[in-house]
């Protein structure tokens, strides 16, 4: 429980640098499109622009790496809470459901992070003096090695048979067998149920586990290279508007 806290507390963390992440890019925020107009040198103002597309890339692909750790959260709440009574939905449909979402978050989240890996090489080719994603490549390599199992499974239902949870579905058929007329056999069903879930809760929590430590490393080391790369184009873009006589930039056709 201690550990479950601890972890908790650093995710919040984590969340608390990306908004401030959010908050350093504030002024690319006033338009929507910036075009870069005020800045009257056409090289200075393709450099500015370049910039600001491969950040924005970027800031999108980490905020939606944390958009499906959110979901992931919210499988977990699923898990422990069974169907609505007179809802018309059946027990082993209702953990179906939420395995089936399980298995394709943790597919989506390992393409997330491929995403923030390229988005932020394409940062550090750009700025090579001030951001580094050299690190990227094991995050990645670690995230698919823990969750290759569901990955695979998602992977078997859409293109071959249909993957399911083995004790989900067990239960499924002993739901199925029998409507269980007596109180005794009642009760082995809802205990059996309880123990399904708390296994699916715990099976979906090491998941998040992983996806907890990914963000916590993104968050905290290349968020706030993102953000102090932010703070510099902000710089950049009132210097070109204001002394462009001073400003210096060059940029390499392959950063480009």
């Amino acid at each position: 429980m201690k550990t479950s806290r601890r972890k908790s507390k650093q995710v919040d963390a984590a969340t608390e640098e990306l908004a401030s992440v959010i908050d350093s890019a504030r002024f690319m925020f006033k338009e929507l499109k910036p075009t870069f107009d005020d800045i009257a040198d056409p090289v200075q103002r393709r450099a500015v622009h370049l910039i600001h597309y491969r950040l924005y890339e970027a800031l999108q692909a980490l905020f939606e790496l944390k958009s499906v750790h959110d979901d992931v959260l919210l499988t977990i709440k699923m898990s422990r809470r069974g169907p609505w009574r007179g809802c018309g939905i059946r027990r082993s449909e209702y953990l179906k459901l939420v395995w089936f979402l399980h298995i394709n978050l943790c597919y989506l989240f390992e393409e997330k992070v491929k995403l923030v890996r390229k988005t932020f090489e394409a940062v550090a080719r750009l700025l090579p003096d001030r951001f580094d994603a050299s690190r990227l490549g094991a995050v990645q390599k670690g995230v698919s090695s823990a969750l290759k199992k569901h990955v695979r499974a998602r992977g078997q239902t859409f293109h071959q048979w249909y993957q399911h949870h083995k004790l989900l579905q067990d239960y499924r058929v002993i739901e199925l067998a029998d409507r269980f007329d007596g109180d005794k056999k009642r009760e082995l069903v809802t205990g059996l149920y309880r123990l399904i879930r708390q296994i699916l809760a715990d099976e979906i929590g090491e998941s998040a586990a992983v996806m907890d430590l990914c963000l916590i490393h993104l968050a905290r080391k290349e968020g706030s290279h993102l953000a102090s790369c932010f703070k510099m184009l902000e710089k950049l873009w009132a210097n070109c508007r204001t002394n462009p006589s001073r400003v210096q930039v060059s940029l390499s056709e392959s950063a480009a």
